[in-house]
């Protein structure tokens, strides 16, 4: 066990309980998703998602609905975002609650200069279209459009800004831009309201010189499963003072859950093991070489996991993976945890990567459509100092989701580490768990991580009748 550990247990669970408690509650209406009973995987059990029934309490897989008003002001934001006074950027975003869009949870966001905001993803491109976009996935879109955010010589107050209204469990949390139109022309001020406990958040507008003349305006589930779109490339439709109320419909409460997902990209992994090498990394990722750190990984073909679109993701020295979230604890826990979002953890673990030779290191093998690529950890145990090795292989085809993870050195066979996946932050959402703090694995160990088809439905067959003869 970790030293670092050894005084947390405790506390940790009364943590992961009442944050457990407190996400079930603000999700008493949203829909629960149960996974199917563990997978008997030999040599070891396998424990997936099972979540209780509970009522559900609002309409959080709806449409949203948009009212208007005139007349509002915005409150302006008091902490400058590192890294947003740029140029086709994104910067990410630490909220003081969890917020909830389409009803999945979310503790961080990905804001771009170009007014976006990207609650999975950020493509952050200049050239905006209307929606549904395959270019966001999980989205709130105040003002896409081709803006600058840098500061002087052309705008001395520019950047994005947030700032907390309020106080819990009725916080408002602010994010403002302050732009100027591509390349450095005219004003673009306006920011979006996320409201604690609610599946509700507010855009407003200040001074909008182009009055949302190729400017895009809406909300986005997934990359285009659901969208709402207040606008696009229409000019006259924002005005300084325009207050737009996003909020979705309150259903009848009812007192059970849908069916759980068995199968598809909605159910959980299961979980198959087998014998297998490494495929070493040849690219290190630059930054890589750490005790604290997290880097991003830029993918070359778009993985899905439970379903959802990723381009790139921020692994840790901690032997995390994020989509994009990942808040690189050295502490780790048994899941389902709070503490991620949709995350795959090899080896959840306090390591290091500070060695000479240590380092995040990735390669691609085979050709497209069937690429694999392979992101390997060489770190070493914060404690003992001995090797740590292993590797997440993320398979382009098929494109429902299959990754392996592969051991080389492991310390103590991973007995204060946790190994699975999770969607969204484990409550009421799908995981499954390898092993938690349990001394399960070995050099040579590939797990393999898949989602059941589902099998086809019935085709009608015809039934013959009689024909009455004279």
């Amino acid at each position: 066990m970790d030293a670092r550990k050894s005084n947390l247990p405790g506390l940790l669970g009364l943590v992961v309980a009442g944050a457990a408690l407190i996400v079930g509650l603000l999700l008493s209406g949203s829909s629960v998703f149960a996974g199917p009973a563990p997978l008997a995987v030999p040599g070891h059990s396998v424990q997936v998602a099972g979540s209780p029934a509970a009522p559900l309490a609002d309409c959080s897989d709806t449409d949203y609905t948009i009212t208007t008003s005139t007349g509002a002001a915005i409150v302006a934001g008091t902490s400058l975002v590192a890294g947003s006074q740029c140029d086709d950027c994104t910067s990410l975003v630490n909220l003081p609650f969890t917020y909830y869009l389409y009803g999945a949870p979310f503790t961080r966001v990905m804001a771009g200069n170009n007014g976006t905001l990207g609650f999975l993803d950020n493509s952050n491109l200049f050239n905006n279209t209307c929606l549904p976009s395959t270019a966001f996935n999980y989205a709130i879109l105040p003002h896409w459009d081709n803006l600058v955010t840098t500061a002087a010589p052309v705008c001395n107050d520019c950047g994005i800004f947030t700032s907390v209204n309020g106080v819990a469990p009725n916080r408002i949390f602010n994010i403002e831009w302050r732009a100027t139109y591509f390349p450095g022309v005219n004003r673009a001020q306006f920011e979006v309201r996320l409201y604690e406990g609610q599946n509700r958040f507010e855009i407003i507008y200040g001074q909008v010189d182009q009055h949302g003349n190729g400017a895009t305006v809406g909300v986005q589930q997934g990359t285009g499963g659901r969208s709402t779109q207040y606008e696009c490339n229409q000019t006259g439709a924002i005005t300084q003072g325009l207050k737009l109320t996003f909020s979705q419909p309150t259903c009848a409460v009812s007192a059970g859950t849908p069916p759980p997902p068995t199968c598809g990209p909605l159910g959980n992994y299961a979980v198959s093991q087998t014998t297998s090498a490494l495929d070493p990394g040849t690219t290190r990722i630059s930054g890589s070489q750490c005790v604290e750190c997290r880097v991003t990984v830029d993918f070359p073909f778009t993985f899905y996991l439970y379903g959802q679109p990723f381009t790139r993701a921020i692994a840790a020295n901690t032997g995390t993976l994020g989509f994009p979230d990942n808040p690189n604890a050295f502490a780790n826990a048994c899941l389902p945890t709070t503490q991620f979002n949709y995350a795959i953890l090899p080896y959840w673990d306090d390591i290091t990567i500070n060695c000479f030779t240590c380092g995040i290191y990735t390669s691609v093998s085979g050709a497209a459509p069937n690429r694999i690529f392979n992101i390997e950890w060489r770190a070493e145990d914060f404690n003992t100092g001995n090797p740590v090795n292993f590797e997440v292989r993320l398979f382009e085809n098929p494109a429902q989701g299959r990754f392996e993870i592969v051991y080389g050195a492991v310390e103590s066979g991973g007995a204060s580490a946790t190994v699975g996946v999770q969607k969204g932050m484990g409550v009421g959402g799908v995981y499954t768990q390898f092993s938690c703090n349990t001394a399960s694995l070995f050099s040579g160990l590939k797990l393999v991580f898949t989602q059941p088809d589902c099998p086809p439905s019935p085709t009608p067959t015809s039934t013959s009748t009689l024909t009455p003869t004279a």
